[in-house]
This record gives structure tokens, C-alpha cells and sequence, in this order.
């Protein structure tokens, strides 16, 4: 059904372009160079160096922002509603919303916003944010939505029950359901929306558009001005402008059909893992991390991404009360409730983490192994000697030296720190056992537990009291006691072992989670990694974004 574009959106979207235009204008004729530049320069352009930034979020019409290794946001725009002003203190996350404002979470998982108007969100945990004009949306750790902000379309009456994830455009917010389906409130409403399932969701300033299984897209609804959608054919991820629908096809081209202030879009060659689309332009993720942005700039720097940083977020581990990434630039951040884990994550560069029940250990690039959190039996302490690999356990730590020995400390109330002879290619740790995949590819396990199967495996993950391994043509077996013990038919290329759950990645990309509670429900989309902690998991999707469900840390 054809449909008029709000006249609020209208109004508030020409309001602020007409600022920035008058304000341009101002400039130009005084001669004066943009009090931004002077207070706050925009980032350097290419052939600098600087700051790693691990997740990056566009504005609507005039900049973006990302996450510096730190955790400490980075913006650029002319910064004429501060949002290029961000506060001080760590941020894990950030969203921009119609250019006037932004919001960030703290790695505690409240949320914090500033800008123009700039208004202040709900107390408590959130695991997501998703930005319109004047209001925002955030999911908590149980997947209800929550809104704040201005409501003249309905835009922050969030409906009830769970969501996986979250879009706004400027009076509207969309998100997905547990099953696939999408559910839309305020400008656009459920009605609207068309059947099925999706795997991602991007929005527009009228207009929503949503990523089917299949790798098709449909949009909604439909009326004159409505953007056109990504050109026909089959993606792995969307964004929509003003005036423009863009998507990457499966072998990371980016295409787009429309155009920007009346002219052609010029899309970058290469390839892309990530779009974001503001208005008037696009920023896209490189493989390597950098993010390159194009479109209209017309004074404002909001194309001007900061070429010398990396937007990817690397490998993520989950374990009772947090969990812990490491970034493209091999630093570590960690999130969840306050603990020693989190607030005693150490600086340095890293090559994988992995976090246990109140502790946790990473190997740093020159291999050796830095523990940190309770140490109460002495998994904490830091071994000596050069290491491959290193997992944590609920007490317990263990580790496989260069040497392809398997060595343990910690906890031994069950054996599972009594690692046997001989040579392994990985190790891994679970609640009071132990589990190794030797040299020929055989299993290993020491502790508590049932006898291993016979057979060989490609990879294991231990959990608590049951263990899981891949064997050939990404065949699973699982065993133990516990509610994880079983496993699902199929082919995988990933599977991961928690407390009573397990998940895994299925060739196709899609999850499959058995066991018990909320984490057996996981969200649609295609991911590249899974890891499982108690009574949650998180993933790392195919566009590079960490997404965690369940029992989430801090609900």
C-alpha cells in the first residue's frame, strides 16, 4: 500500500541540513575556517597513522564514530551538534542517529548520548542500540526492546516479547524476532511488514529493507520517494540512504542502485565485509579492517573516515560473567558486569583469550601466557615458557606449549590439571575436566567425565561435564552427562561447549544451539564463529559483528 513520508521526518531532516548549510554559508562568506576544524580537527586523511578502532556506526547526515582500541569513541564530522564531542571513558558500542546525536554503551552495558538535544536513556544493562531522529532503542540482555526520546508517532512504544536485533529510522524502529520475522512500530507499522523470515535489517529515512535467508532483499513499504533497494540479485549485507540502496554480493563487491544529490554513486572497487549508510553517503569495512567512505560530503568530513584505523572486531571467548575480544590490532576488551575479569583486563597485544568462571587468560604475540581475575587455586598464575594456545576452565587453566605439550595448574580436585604425556594439537578446558586432541587426531580427556569415544576429530570444546568434537565432514559427537550431551545431525564447522548448552556453526552459516534455557533459541543470520559460556554464547557474524543471546551477563 503506497504511503506519504512523514512530514516530521521531512521537517526535522531539512532543519538540520539547513543549519549546516546556513552555518556553511556563514563560513564561507566571513572567511572563517569551521569552529570544529579549529577545536576539533577531523581525523587524518590516508598515509597517517594512529589509533585501531574496532566497531564503527554512521550518523545520519553528518559523520560517524568508532571505538579506538581502547574502548574510547573516535568521531568525525564538522561537529556542529557535538557529536564529534563524545565523552570521556570507555564506550563499547556506538550508534549515530539522524546526524544530531549519538549514543554509546559502557562496558558495563549502560548507555550514554550527547549532541544536539541529546537526551538521557534508561538505567540498566543493554546489549544493543539502534538510533532515530530524537529517540533511540536498546535491547536488554533478555531481548526486550526499550525506547526513549520523542514519541509523537509512537516510535518508543518498544512491543513486548524478545528480539535479536534492532534498526531505526527516523520515527520508526524495526527488529527481528527470535524466528526470523520482523516487527516494526511508530512511522512504519507491523502491518506493513511483509511475512517470512530475515537475517538482517538496515533502515532508511522512510523505509526499511530486510535481508532474507536466501540472500534476497525486500523492502517496505512502498510510496513515491521511497529509496530504491540494493539491484537485483543475492547479498550478504545492505544499507540504505536517503536516496540510495547499496549491498555486497558473496564475493564482497559492493553495488548500489539510486543515486546521491542527483548524481551517480561511484562505489569503490575491491572488496567489502560491512556497509553503513548514512543520508547522503556510505562507509564501508575492508578486509583488512579500514574503512573507506564515499558520497556527499558538501563541507562536513563526513566521508572523511579516519584512514589510518581498523574497524574489525576479532575473536570473542565467553565464560561465566564476561566476555572477552580480541581486536584487528590484537588488543584485548572485555565486558560484562563489573568483576575481576573485566575490570582487570591488561594492555598489550594478544592472539587469543579465553575467559573461565572468574578468571581468565590470553596469549600474548610473543606467546607467552598473562592470567588474570581470582586465583584462588592458583589458575591465575602465569606459567612460564612459550605457548600455542591456552583455556580456562571454572578453576583451572591449561595450556599447549610450543613444544605440543599439554600443561595445567590450578584446580586439581578431579584431575583434570594432571595432563597426560605425549603430543596434542589443541586443548581445551571445561567446568572440571579436561579434554586434548592428540597428534594422530585421537581424544584425550582427564578429570571428571565418561570415557572418550574411539575415533578421530578435527577439534573439541570442553564444557561442563559433557565434551563435543567434529570429526570428519563436520560430523558431531558429543558426550558426558548434562543436558549438552547430545548433538544435532548435520555438517558444522564450528561447535562450542557451555554449561548446559552447546552451540555450533553450520556450513551454511546458520547456528544450531541444543541443552537448556534461552541460549537454545539463537538468532538468525550466518556467522563465522560461536563460543558458549553459562547459559549464554556469543557469535561473530558474517559482517564482522559480535552478537551474544541468552542468559547475557548482567540481565
Amino acid at each position: 500500500m503506497d504511503t506519504q513520508l512523514p512530514a516530521a521526518v521531512v521537517n526535522r531532516t531539512r532543519l538540520l541540513h539547513t543549519l549546516i548549510a546556513v552555518a556553511v554559508a556563514v563560513v564561507a562568506l566571513l572567511g572563517l575556517r569551521p569552529p570544529a576544524a579549529a577545536a576539533d580537527p577531523p581525523p587524518a586523511v590516508p598515509g597517517t597513522t594512529g589509533a585501531t578502532v574496532v566497531r564503527v556506526g554512521v550518523t545520519g547526515s553528518d559523520g560517524g564514530c568508532g571505538l579506538n582500541t581502547s574502548n574510547r569513541p573516535r568521531c568525525w564530522s564538522f561537529n556542529w551538534f557535538n557529536t564529534s564531542s563524545p565523552p570521556t571513558g570507555k564506550i563499547t558500542s556506538i550508534i549515530g542517529g539522524d546526524g544530531s546525536y549519538a549514543c554509546g554503551l559502557r562496558p558495563w552495558g549502560t548507555a550514554v548520548c550527547w549532541g544536539f538535544g541529546s537526551f538521557d536513556p534508561p538505567g540498566g544493562v543493554l546489549t544493543t542500540l539502534a538510533g532515530g531522529s530524537g529517540f533511540a532503542c536498546g535491547l536488554r540482555p533478555s531481548g526486550r526492546a526499550v525506547c526513549w526520546g520523542e514519541n509523537q508517532y509512537g516510535q518508543t512504544d518498544a512491543p513486548a516479547g524478545r528480539l535479536t536485533t534492532l534498526t531505526a529510522g527516523p520515527l520508526y524502529a524495526c527488529g527481528l524476532r527470535p524466528d526470523g520475522t520482523a516487527v516494526c512500530w511508530g512511522s512504519i507499522r507491523s502491518k506493513d511488514t511483509p511475512d517470512g523470515q530475515f537475517t538482517r535489517l538496515d533502515s532508511g529515512p522512510g523505509s526499511v529493507c530486510g535481508l532474507r535467508p536466501d540472500g534476497t532483499v525486500t523492502c517496505w513499504p512502498k510510496y513515491e520517494y521511497a529509496p530504491p533497494p540494493p539491484p537485483p540479485g543475492r547479498f550478504v549485507d545492505i544499507a540504505i540512504g536517503r536516496t540510495f540502496g547499496c549491498g555486497i554480493r558473496p564475493n564482497g563487491a559492493a553495488v548500489c542502485a539510486g543515486l546521491i544529490e542527483n548524481r551517480d554513486i561511484e562505489v569503490p572497487d575491491g572488496t567489502f565485509t560491512r556497509l553503513m549508510a548514512g543520508d547522503d553517503y556510505l562507509c564501508g569495512s575492508r578486509p583488512s579492517g579500514l574503512v573507506e567512505c564515499w558520497g556527499e560530503d558538501d563541507h562536513t568530513h563526513r566521508t572523511q573516515a579516519p584512514a589510518d584505523t581498523t574497524f574489525t572486531l576479532g575473536a570473542v571467548s565467553s565464560g561465566g560473567t564476561a566476555r572477552c575480544s580480541i581486536a584487528a590490532d590484537a588488543t584485548l576488551s572485555c565486558t560484562g558486569p563489573s568483576s575481576a575479569v573485566v575490570d582487570a583486563a591488561p594492555d598489550g597485544q594478544f592472539l587469543q583469550a579465553s575467559v573461565g568462571d572468574r578468571h581468565a587468560c590470553a596469549l600474548t604475540v610473543t606467546r607467552t601466557v598473562n592470567c588474570w581475575g581470582d586465583n584462588a587455586s592458583g589458575q591465575a598464575s602465569n606459567p612460564t615458557g612459550r605457548y600455542t594456545t591456552v583455556t580456562a576452565g571454572d578453576a583451572h587453566t591449561c595450556g599447549l606449549k610450543a613444544t605440543g605439550r599439554v600443561s595445567c595448574w590450578g584446580s586439581n580436585a578431579s584431575g583434570q590439571a594432571d595432563a597426560p604425556s605425549g603430543l596434542f594439537v589443541t586443548v581445551s578446558a571445561g567446568a572440571d575436566h579436561t579434554c586434548g586432541l592428540r597428534a594422530d587426531r585421537t581424544v584425550a580427556c582427564w578429570g571428571a567425565g565418561p570415557a572418550v569415544p574411539a575415533g578421530t576429530f578435527n577439534s573439541l570444546s570442553a564444557g561442563e561435564g559433557f565434551t563435543c568434537g567434529m570429526r570428519t565432514a563436520g560430523k558431531l559427537t558429543c558426550w558426558g552427562a548434562g543436558p549438552g550431551a547430545g548433538e544435532p545431525a548435520g555438517a558444522f564447522v564450528a561447535v562450542s561447549a557451555g554449561a548446559a548448552h552447546a552451540c555450533a556453526v553450520g556450513v551454511d552459516g546458520l547456528l544450531t544451539c541444543w541443552g537448556q534455557g534461552t541460549v537454545t533459541v539463537p538468532p538468525v543470520g550466518r556467522f563465522v564463529t560461536v563460543e558458549s559460556g553459562a547459559g549464554y554464547a556469543c557469535g561473530i557474524d558474517n559482517a564482522g559483528v559480535t552478537r551474544c543471546w541468552g542468559a547475557v551477563p548482567g540481565a
